[in-house]
């Protein structure tokens, strides 16, 4: 395996060959994101990426993807929804949630600029990972034939706590930061 984060341990390959992308459970996603002021989508983006290069063989760049996830969401709805034998979301979904996503943050960022609103307040623009649930869902309905993989991955780890504790260090350091300057 070859790359700057390889899957090394034989027990981590076998049960990712099972699955496809990265199936998470909403609830974990939804925890990370808030947890982590909406860097988790990111994360989650380069891994489901990441499992199709190493797992499905695919010749791409997950870190790119993932970078340009507003980009690339779409494309990974569209994979994930159209691979379903039954209960396929209507294909538009992928590109209105996205559009969604993208309307959602640069709005979000004038307004605050606007009304000068403070980061605490600013935290809101940081939900637009509500928009990534089709997706989310998708990928997880995906992998219904393979509930260890999802439930493997849908456990917190010490990369997931870690997250959670960097993010809310940062985010404490910012509040205070504006408190004391306000």
């Amino acid at each position: 395996m070859t790359g700057l984060f390889p899957i090394r341990h034989p027990a981590r390959i076998a049960y990712a060959a099972e699955g496809r992308y990265y199936p998470v459970t909403t609830a974990k996603f939804l925890a990370m994101s808030i947890a982590t002021g909406g860097l988790y989508p990111l994360f989650w983006l380069w891994k489901c990426w990441r499992w199709a290069r190493r797992i499905q063989g695919e010749e791409i760049a997950p870190f790119w993807r993932a970078f340009f996830g507003a980009l690339w969401l779409p494309r990974l709805f569209a994979r994930a929804n159209g691979a379903l034998e039954s209960g396929q979301a209507p294909p538009w979904l992928g590109l209105a949630s996205t559009t969604a996503c993208v309307a959602w943050t640069f709005g979000w960022s004038i307004l605050a600029r606007r009304l000068g609103l403070s980061p605490a307040i600013g935290l809101i623009g940081y939900a637009s990972f509500v928009f990534y649930l089709p997706t989310v869902i998708a990928v997880r309905r995906l992998n219904d034939t393979a509930p260890q993989v999802v439930a493997a991955n849908s456990r917190y780890t010490q990369l997931s706590w870690l997250g959670i504790a960097g993010s809310a260090a940062f985010w404490l350091v910012e509040v205070l930061g504006t408190m004391a300057s306000g």
